[in-house]
C-alpha cells in the first residue's frame, strides 16, 4: 500500500502505526489548503515577515529566503513553518489580491477567463439567450489595443445578409448602420421603430456617396460630379447680394446674376457698390457735361480694387438713338462719361458745343437747295450739282446753315462750258447763302449749269 494518495499526496495511516494523530492532522492541513484554495498573490518571491496560520501564496519563478528552491509550488504557513505542495494541471485557486480565479495548466497558473473557447453564452451583469449570445450591463464597454491598434469585425455569411449596429431607446430602434442586403453601407433612421428610410448611402460598387434625409435623394457625390437638389445655406452662402467673402457660394441676384438686377444705393464708384449689375441712374463726379440724361440705367461695374473700376450704362428706353455709355475711375478720380458710337447713333442728328459731340457722329440730308454732311468734329460740307444760273450772278442758299463768324467758306464750283468764280467772299451774317457769278471765255455774264461744293464748319 502507498504511503500517499495518488492525487492530493495526502499521507496514508499506516498498519500497527505509532501516532497515528500525526499523519491524520497532516493529511487534514493539507485538505484545509486545498479544498476551496485561495491565494493572498500569485507569482510571490518573497515570504511575509509575520505570516498567519492558514495563509498561502502561489510562488514565483525565483523565490527567496525560506521559499528557496520552491518555484511555482504552493506555500502554506501552518503556524510553525511553512508546508510546500506541488500543484497539478487543473487545480483551481482564486486569488485574493487580484481578485480573479486562476487554473494551473501547462506548468502555470492562468486567468480561468484567458481559457474560454467556444462559450455558448456570456452575459456581463445581465443575462444571455439564444439571439443575444453576449449581452452585457454597463455605462461603457472598453475595447482596447493590444499594440499599436484595434479593429472591431462584424460579418455576415453572405451580400444578401444584414449586418448592422442597432440603436435603440428605451428598446425601440431609431437608427441602424451597416451593411443591409448588399454592400453598401448605409445609415437608416426611424421615427417609431418600424417605417425606416435610408438617409446616408456609400455604395463601393457605383463609388458614390448619397444623402437622403427624407423620401429621395438629395445629394449625390461621385468621383466626376457633386449632384445637390436643395438650396445651399449657413456659411458657404453669401450673407447678402454683395457679400465678398473668399469661398462662399453666390447666391442668385448676388451682383445682379440671375435674378431681377439690385437697385443702386448710393455713388456707383463708392467701395460698398461691388462688382456687378445694378439698376439706376448713374452718378459721377461733378462737371460731367455729358452724363447720360433723365432715364433708367442698366448698370455694369468692374472693379478691380478701391479706387479703380470702370463702368458701362444701357438705357432702359429702345429708342434708336439710345447708346452705350461708359467711364472709368483711376486713382479714386471718375472721369466723364462717353457714348460708345453703334448702328444706332452712327448716323442722325449730330449735336454738341465746341469739340464735345454729343449726336451722332454723322448727319446728311437734302432739300431743295441741295446736299449736306456733317461730321462730329464740326465739319460740314455742302453741294449742288447741275444748277442752271445766269446770265450774270445767283444766290445758292445752303442747304444747312454753316456757323457764323469763321473767316470764309469756300466755295468750288464747275462748268463745261465757262469758268466759275472759285473763291466767294462777302457772305450774308448768317452764313446761310453764297453769291455766284458766272463768266463766260471773255469775261462775259452768261448762263450755265454748274456744281458747287462749299466746305466749312457747323460748330
Amino acid at each position: 500500500m502507498p504511503d500517499t494518495s495518488p492525487r492530493l499526496g495526502l499521507p496514508y495511516l499506516q498498519p500497527s502505526q505509532a501516532q497515528k494523530h500525526v499523519t491524520h492532522n497532516e493529511a487534514l492541513q493539507q485538505l484545509d489548503m486545498l479544498v476551496q484554495l485561495t491565494v493572498l498573490a500569485m507569482a510571490a518571491e518573497t515570504p511575509p515577515g509575520d505570516p498567519a496560520a492558514g495563509d498561502t501564496h502561489a510562488l514565483g519563478a525565483a523565490p527567496t529566503a525560506a521559499w528557496a528552491g520552491q518555484e511555482g509550488k504552493l506555500a502554506l504557513w501552518t503556524g510553525s513553518g511553512w508546508q510546500f505542495i506541488e500543484p497539478q494541471n487543473g487545480w483551481r485557486t482564486y486569488d485574493l489580491g487580484s481578485q480573479r480565479a486562476y487554473v494551473f495548466t501547462g506548468g502555470a497558473w492562468q486567468p480561468e477567463t484567458d481559457t474560454l473557447q467556444n462559450v455558448a453564452q456570456v452575459g456581463i451583469a445581465t443575462t444571455a439567450d439564444a439571439t443575444n449570445r453576449l449581452a452585457i450591463a454597463s455605462e461603457a464597454s472598453l475595447f482596447s489595443h493590444a499594440g499599436a491598434g484595434h479593429q472591431l469585425k462584424v460579418n455576415k455569411a453572405t451580400v444578401g445578409d444584414t449586418v448592422s449596429l442597432l440603436f435603440q431607446s428605451n428598446w425601440t430602434g431609431h437608427a441602424e448602420m451597416g451593411l443591409a442586403g448588399d454592400t453598401a453601407f448605409t445609415v437608416k433612421t426611424s421615427a417609431n421603430g418600424s417605417t425606416w428610410a435610408e438617409s446616408l448611402r456609400v455604395d463601393p460598387v457605383n463609388e458614390e456617396i448619397a444623402l437622403a434625409p427624407s423620401s429621395g435623394v438629395k445629394a449625390r457625390l461621385t468621383d466626376s460630379a457633386l449632384q445637390l437638389d436643395v438650396p445651399l445655406t449657413g456659411n458657404a452662402v453669401q450673407t447678402d447680394a454683395q457679400d465678398t467673402t473668399s469661398g462662399r457660394v453666390l447666391k442668385v441676384g448676388s451682383f445682379g446674376l440671375g435674378s431681377a438686377l439690385p437697385d443702386l444705393t448710393g455713388d456707383l464708384f463708392a467701395d460698398a457698390n461691388k462688382t456687378g449689375f445694378y439698376f439706376a441712374r448713374p452718378s459721377v463726379s461733378s462737371g460731367a457735361s455729358d452724363m447720360p440724361s433723365d432715364g433708367d440705367w442698366h448698370v455694369l461695374k468692374s472693379a478691380r480694387q478701391a479706387g479703380q473700376a470702370v463702368a458701362l450704362a444701357v438705357p432702359q428706353d429702345n429708342a434708336q438713338d439710345a447708346a452705350l455709355w461708359w467711364v472709368t475711375q483711376q486713382g479714386g478720380t471718375v472721369g466723364n462719361w462717353r457714348r460708345a458710337i453703334d448702328t444706332g447713333n452712327l448716323v442722325g442728328t449730330v449735336a454738341g458745343t465746341g469739340s464735345a459731340p454729343t449726336g451722332a457722329a454723322f448727319e446728311h440730308g437734302s432739300n431743295a437747295n441741295g446736299y449736306y454732311t456733317r461730321y462730329a468734329d464740326g465739319t460740314q460740307i455742302c453741294w449742288r450739282r447741275n444748277w442752271s444760273i445766269g446770265p450774270g450772278s445767283a444766290t445758292w442758299n445752303f442747304p444747312a446753315a454753316f456757323l457764323g463768324g469763321q473767316g470764309t467758306v469756300t466755295v468750288i464750283g464747275t462748268s463745261t462750258s465757262v469758268a466759275v468764280d472759285r473763291s466767294v467772299t462777302g457772305l450774308s451774317s448768317s452764313y446761310q447763302d453764297a453769291t455766284i457769278r458766272v463768266w463766260d471765255k471773255d469775261g462775259v455774264g452768261t448762263t450755265a449749269g454748274v456744281s458747287l461744293i462749299a466746305i466749312g464748319r457747323w460748330i
